[in-house]
This record gives structure tokens, C-alpha cells and sequence, in this order.
């Protein structure tokens, strides 16, 4: 039911504009965008007897097309009225239109497993062609090859950019991408089947090539809004401008800060482009009513240090309804941001570990931990992943969407349990595999060439005997405590000496191997023989809710929370490296990197820690450039 009292002036002028024309709607964080296009969509029905099966409305994933169509219905006033909205998104809808053009029967996708089979043959085929010899650990890079191959090809259907596209490709594939992309389409056809981005392509083609039906789908709808504006892509863009026609009724809501999925193709200067040649009036909404005064501030320092983007000038609620000026902050309240800094890893991940716990102690005092959410967002997946293993040794409950890596799946970790195997199970199950193991983790420095003759003969000369003494002097450990033999590998057996070896010249690495080697020596205390131990070291494996119960703790990557808020935000690793991600960056990909930085920060509703690494005197980390504003605000 329309309810044009719950909008604010801008959120009005958005939901009243004009069924004819086409509008650019730019929703800050938390502005209520999601609120705007349902009471649009009222507004078309109610107002201007738009038929409800002449509205269109799309979006980029298709749980945010449900999370769509349920908020739309529960507004309905009756159902008959609101019945036949069509909700989608892009790539169902393209696939919609090539099914209903008859040119297109139903037909299978290419799985992934099956794209990196076809791929890799089409490099063989390439390799041979070339004339390129390669050996088996050549063949073995083929292999790992051909997922960034793969992504690039993906690119290239999105965005038709060349050579952006063969940038992203190994540097010996670069001068031979399009033969090796023909290539691999040729086969691709064959098969008969179709990737998921050729969804985008074949609708383009058909589209334009095939007037009748490219004017059937412009008069088909009379209203369509578009989601999430901001992750559209070149080639989606294009098709949008085949399938509408003057004058233009378009409803297209987003937000530049917030477009972070270039990596896929997705082009924020795609709103730049619809507001001038479709003409769109650009309607800006500004008022957050997510976060508390303080972090829309310290987020706007951020973001605003960005050139290529729209001008805004956002605030919260309280700043909007002037309730700042009559509110008497409680003394006991703590600052709603803070940034601080820490030596090392551990120590940063122990200030987190205490937090948490006292964040949940202070929900508990209250009665409100159910709504007292929290979340440490990362930069990458292995970050997240370290801690996922950090709070998994302490036993704190979290929820992770990702799938959480074994704690005990770390090569320290393996070798113990090799070495441990051999003590309790004796040597004559050993596979190939864990002789080189051996000779890899305890590092007794016998060649390649020796360890495949031992393994496939048995019988030892010269440099083998070195192995031969290493497996009977861990077999005369029979009968120890587990314990025991894993104290007797540490230091009789040499491993810690091994670590400190293998990670000389990376001392947080290190750090982390005799954290993880503690941890895990502890855990043997408790288990009654080897394979007990084996069973607990297979229990969290896939897990990713490691407890059902206070399941208030989220880790996520940047990336991941967009769309989602939370009481408090934790940042780690906010320094050079991670923000933003890697070296020597071209100015539009840092301008991402800082929008994915902004994306975490607008996540967090009343609290906001930024945490990052000094390091040592001689291994200095530097903070993130991205904080420089926040530090020159005022206090």
C-alpha cells in the first residue's frame, strides 16, 4: 500500500516522479533505497494505473529478487491488485527473452568442472600447435592456469574490453588470447552447451539483429526498475538501451561508492552514461539512517577523496531531524569509531578474541544479545580464514557463509601427524607421497631423484639410507603418549628447527607455525591414542557455523557484507597490501579498493573499530593510505 507519509522529501520526489521518463535514483548507505522502489512501484499501480504485469523489476542476484518481491507483496493492500509484478534479474530475464524468441530451445549449462576440462584441453591443443615442449611441472601450471584464463574470458563477454581482458591472462597467453578464446568457443559450441555470460551475448545479438523481436519486449512492459544500478555491466547496459524506447520509462536505483565488482566486469560509469544519454533526472538520496553520526562522517572523509563518482553530501537521521543538538551523551557511552594499531598479528587477534566476549557479556547484561549483531569483516578470504582457525582454537562460536578450512589442514600440522603415524602404525603403509613429505618436513635434505628410487625400490643406498634411519628411529618411539611423540618430533626430530628455516625471512609466518604448533601439541594432551586424534582433527572439516548457539558473531569478507549492517564492525588489516589490495595500482582500481574499504565501513550502525599492523623494526607495516582523512578530521 502506498504510503507517501513514510518518505522523506527526497525519498518523495524519487517515489512521485513522472511514469514517463527515465529517473537515476543515487542511494547512499542505509538511505532506504529498498523502501523506495516497492513504494514506487505502488505509486505506478495505485497512481497511475500502471497495469501490474506491465512493471518490470530486476536485480543481480536472485536471492535480492525474493528479498524484493517479499518486501513489495507484504505492502499490498490486496492481492488481486499487486498480482503479476514481474521480479528478476538480469540474467533470468535475458534468458527469458531467448527461450520466448523460438530461437533458443531449453539448453544446458557448462558447469565449471566442465569449462576447466575444455579449457585445459584447449591449451593442450595450443601448446602442441606452438610447438611448446612442457615438462611435468609445466603441465602441472597449465592446470592452474586456467581459472584466471577462464575468469578473463568471462570478462571479456562482459564488457567487450579487449585489453583489460588480456591483462588478466598469464603473460605467455597474452599475445595469443583471442585464438585461444575462438578456440575454445569453437568446442564450447559443439558441445551445445552455453556459459552462464553467453546469456548476455546471444540476448545482445538477438536483439538487435532481430527487429520484430526486439520491439515485441520494448512494448512488452511500461515500467521497469532497476536494483542495485551501480553492478551493471557494459554489455547489460547495451542490452537495456536495445530493449527500451522513448520515453524511456526507466527507474534505475544505486550508488557509485558502492560499485565494487569491477573484478567481474561491472562498470560504475555506466550511471554517468544512462543519466546522459538517456537524458535520466538524477534524484540524490542523502539522508543514512543506518549509522549513527559519528561513522557517516568518518565514512564520508573516505570516500569522498574519490573523483570519478556523483557529489553527495550525506547524513544521518539524528543530523536530519537536528536530534544531535538536544542530545546529552551519557559519559559512560564509548565513542561510536576508534582506530588502533598493534605490533603483530597475535596481539591484534587476541584485543579482537576480547571484545567479542565482552561485547557478549555486555548483550547478556542487557537482555538484547539476540540484536547485538556483530561482524570482523576482511579483505580477503584467507584473512578471514586465519581467524576462523584463531577462534575455532579458543572456542568461540561465529557464523562464516564461507566454507570454513580445516584448522588442522596447515603442512606443521601434517607433519606431526605424519611423523605420529609412523610411531604408532610403523613405516610400511607409508605412500609415496608421505616419504617426500617426510623428507619435506623434517628436512633431511635428500634429492628428488633418491626418494623415487627409495619409494619405488625399498631399498636404500647412499642418500635413501639417511631415510631408512629417520623411519626406524621414529618407529622405536612405539608406545609413547601421543604427547609424548609430538614433543619427541619437535625437538629430537628437528621440526621446530625446520620452521624457523622454511620461515626465516617471513617472521609473522613464523609467529604463526609456533602459535599453531602450541596450540595443537596442547590438543594431544587430551586424546587416548592416534586415532582418536585423527577423528577430532576430521571434526570441523566443511563446517562454517562452528556453534548454533550465540551465533551474533559474523566473519565476512568486504565483498560479502554488502547489502547487510551490523551493531558493531570490526576491521582488521587495515593497512598498505590489504587497502588497498596489492602493489603499484592504477588510479581507477584504488578508486574501487577505497569504494570496498567504504562498502565495510557503512556496514556498522552504532560502533566501528578500525584496527591495523605496526609491525617490527625490522618489518615495518604501514597503514593504509585510506585512513589518512579520517586522521585529519577534527577530534
Amino acid at each position: 500500500m502506498l504510503n507517501l507519509e513514510s518518505l522523506n522529501e527526497r525519498q518523495r520526489e524519487a517515489v512521485t516522479f513522472s511514469e514517463k521518463g527515465p529517473a537515476l535514483v543515487i542511494a547512499g548507505p542505509g538511505s532506504g533505497k529498498t523502501h523506495v522502489i516497492t513504494q514506487r512501484i505502488c505509486y505506478l499501480i495505485e497512481e497511475k494505473q500502471i497495469h501490474p504485469e506491465k512493471i518490470l523489476v530486476l536485480t543481480f542476484t536472485k536471492e535480492a529478487a525474493l528479498s524484493m518481491e517479499h518486501r513489495f507483496v507484504s505492502l499490498a493492500s490486496s492481492e488481486h491488485l499487486y498480482l503479476g509484478v514481474s521480479f528478476g534479474t538480469f540474467h533470468s530475464f535475458f534468458y527469458h527473452i531467448l527461450l520466448e524468441s523460438n530461437l533458443y530451445s531449453q539448453t544446458h549449462f557448462i558447469n565449471q568442472t566442465e569449462k576447466r576440462r575444455l579449457l585445459s584441453e584447449t591449451l593442450k591443443a595450443f601448446c602442441n600447435r606452438s610447438k611448446t615442449t612442457e615438462n611435468s611441472q609445466d603441465q602441472y601450471h597449465l592446470e592452474q592456469e586456467t581459472e584466471s584464463i577462464l575468469q578473463a574470458f568471462g570478462y571479456y563477454k562482459n564488457t567487450l574490453n579487449l585489453e583489460q581482458s588480456v591483462g588478466k591472462v598469464p603473460e605467455k597467453y597474452r599475445n595469443s588470447f583471442l585464438e585461444l578464446y575462438y578456440d575454445y568457443e569453437k568446442h564450447r559450441k559443439q558441445l551445445g552447451k552455453m556459459d552462464f555470460d553467453d546469456i548476455l551475448s546471444v540476448c545482445y545479438t538477438v536483439l538487435k539483429e532481430q527487429p520484430s523481436i526486439r520491439q515485441f519486449w520494448q512494448k512488452r512492459f511500461d515500467a521497469i526498475l532497476l536494483d542495485e544500478f551501480q553492478d551493471i555491466n557494459p554489455m547489460q547496459y547495451q542490452i537495456l538501451k536495445l530493449l527500451c524506447k522513448e520515453p524511456y520509462s526507466v527507474f534505475a536505483v544505486g550508488d557509485d561508492d558502492q560499485a565494487i565488482y569491477g573484478f567481474r566486469g561491472s562498470d560504475p560509469s555506466c550511471l554517468m552514461l544512462f543519466q546522459k544519454e538517456f537524458g535520466a533526472k538524477r534524484i540524490t538520496l542523502e539522508v543514512n539512517y543506518r549509522s549513527v553520526r559519528e561513522l557517516v562522517q568518518v565514512s564520508q572523509a573516505v570516500i569522498n577523496e574519490n573523483h570519478n563518482r556523483f557529489p553527495k553530501k550525506l547524513r544521518s537521521y539524528e543530523e536530519e531531524n537536528k536530534l544531535v543538538q538536544n542530545k546529552i551523551r551519557d559519559s559512560k557511552e564509548k565513542p561510536a569509531f576508534a582506530f588502533r594499531r598493534f605490533e603483530t598479528q597475535e596481539e591484534m587477534f587476541d584485543y579482537l578474541l576480547e571484545k567479542i566476549q565482552q561485547t557478549r557479556c555486555d548483550g547478556e547484561n542487557t537482555d538484547n544479545l539476540p540484536t547485538n549483531r556483530m561482524a570482523v569483516l576482511f579483505r580477503t578470504n584467507g584473512k578471514m580464514q586465519k581467524f576462523a582457525a584463531f577462534l575455532y582454537r579458543h572456542h568461540i562460536p561465529f557464523h562464516m557463509v564461507e566454507r570454513m578450512k580445516n584448522p588442522y589442514d596447515h603442512w606443521v600440522i601434517e607433519s606431526l601427524l605424519l611423523g605420529l603415524r609412523v610411531i604408532c602404525l610403523g613405516q610400511k603403509d607409508l605412500e609415496r607421497r608421505d616419504l617426500f613429505k617426510v623428507n619435506e618436513y623434517f628436512g633431511l635434505e635428500v634429492s628428488r631423484e633418491w626418494m623415487i628410487q627409495y619409494a619405488q625400490t625399498r631399498n636404500g643406498e647412499g642418500d635413501s639410507q639417511k631415510i631408512d634411519k629417520f623411519l626406524n628411529d621414529l618407529e622405536g618411539l612405539k608406545g609413547l603418549p601421543i604427547y609424548l611423540g609430538v614433543m619427541q618430533l619437535r625437538k629430537r626430530f628437528g621440526l621446530e628447527e625446520m620452521i624457523r628455516r622454511k620461515t626465516a625471512k617471513n617472521m609473522e609466518e613464523q609467529k604463526e607455525c609456533f602459535q599453531i604448533l602450541e596450540w595443537f601439541t596442547g590438543e594431544t594432551k587430551s586424546v587416548n591414542g592416534l586415532q582418536e586424534l585423527l577423528l577430532k582433527c576430521e571434526e570441523p572439516r566443511g563446517k562454517g557455523k562452528v556453534s548454533e548457539q550465540k551465533a551474533d558473531l559474523e566473519l565476512m569478507t568486504a565483498h560479502g557484507s554488502k547489502g547487510l549492517e551490523f551493531d558493531m564492525v570490526w576491521i582488521p588489516f587495515c593497512n598498505e597490501g590489504e587497502y588497498p589490495y596489492g602493489k603499484m595500482l592504477q588510479e581507477d582500481i584504488i578508486e574501487e579498493e577505497r569504494r570496498v574499504f567504504y562498502v565495510a565501513m557503512t556496514r556498522a550502525k552504532k560502533n566501528l573499530e578500525l584496527l591495523s599492523l605496526t609491525g617490527t623494526k625490522e618489518y615495518p607495516r604501514y597503514p593504509s593510505r585510506f585512513l589518512n582523512p579520517i586522521l585529519r578530521l577534527p577530534k
